[in-house]
């Protein structure tokens, strides 16, 4: 990918951004925060594909359903951001990435708990073994 191309992507990651940010006149966006979290545009500059993150979980359908209604609105607010001949046609699609990573951190996080706490063998640790002049790595010498 071209320099150029990824200074587009990140100009208009920004400017829609900044479009969202200010919020669009539906009630199905009310008490939501939309947050762009990548952009992709294709070769030819026609088409742009827009990752969106909707909290809380719980209103990202009807969020999605406002933004995909207002693409056309959107795209025009952008244009009038953004120096560009013709902005592209942006699709948005739902990010379920972020979903996974706090599923993915969450799961690790429990793990890490899991081993932090005392188990049954957790009176005698190698430590012990050394205290006691038991340790293997210390072969005696003849």
């Amino acid at each position: 990918m071209s320099h150029r191309h990824e200074q587009l992507e990140s100009t208009l990651k920004r400017a829609l951004q900044q479009v969202l940010a200010r919020g669009l006149q539906d009630p199905r966006t009310n008490g939501t925060m939309i947050t762009v979290t990548g952009l992709t545009i294709a070769r030819d500059l026609k088409n742009a594909t827009a990752l969106i993150s909707v909290f809380p979980e719980e209103r990202q359908k009807l969020a999605m359903h406002a933004i995909r209604h207002a693409a056309a609105h959107i795209r025009h607010e952008v244009s009038e951001l953004v120096a560009m001949r013709a902005v592209p046609l942006i699709a948005f699609d739902l990010d379920t990435q972020l979903k996974k990573q706090v599923e993915l951190l969450s799961a690790l996080r429990q793990v890490e708990q899991e081993r932090q706490r005392p188990g049954p063998d957790a009176a005698r640790r190698p430590a012990d073994d050394r205290a006691a002049g038991n340790n293997p790595s210390e072969a005696p010498t003849p």
